[in-house]
């Protein structure tokens, strides 16, 4: 990975964390293909299968990153019981997910600790 993405990954009470630092701020087209990677892996790692993607270092992000959160999503929900979360959307971000309805399809949650309660509930 370069060291221009700097990706969290970590358990956290029991679900998958995945924080992306403050270096992809603006998740544009340059890492794209390289945070997928990441973020596919840690899908397919997560035991149990409950994972949060934090996005409160992310200031913009654009179709390109929808599809990796879709990819994401998909990998987690094909694992028995898997489930998916948001947390930490700024202004523009969460903008870009209630404009694509994708808020009616997924959780999306102010903080990380209330992602991992709603999802081991």
């Amino acid at each position: 990975m370069s060291e221009a993405v700097n990706i969290e990954i970590e358990p956290q009470l029991g679900a998958t964390v995945i924080a992306l630092g403050a270096e992809v701020g603006n998740l544009d087209e340059e890492y794209v293909d390289e945070i997928a990677e990441v973020m596919l892996d840690a899908a397919k790692a997560a035991n149990p299968p409950y994972l949060v993607v934090d996005l409160s270092q992310t200031k913009y992000f654009g179709s390109a990153f929808l599809g990796v959160l879709f990819r994401v999503w998909n990998r987690i929900r094909a694992q028995e019981n898997g489930r998916f979360a948001i947390c930490g959307l700024r202004d523009f971000c969460s903008d870009v997910i209630e404009t694509a309805h994708l808020n009616d399809l997924w959780d999306i949650f102010d903080s990380c600790d209330d992602a991992i309660t709603s999802l081991k509930s």
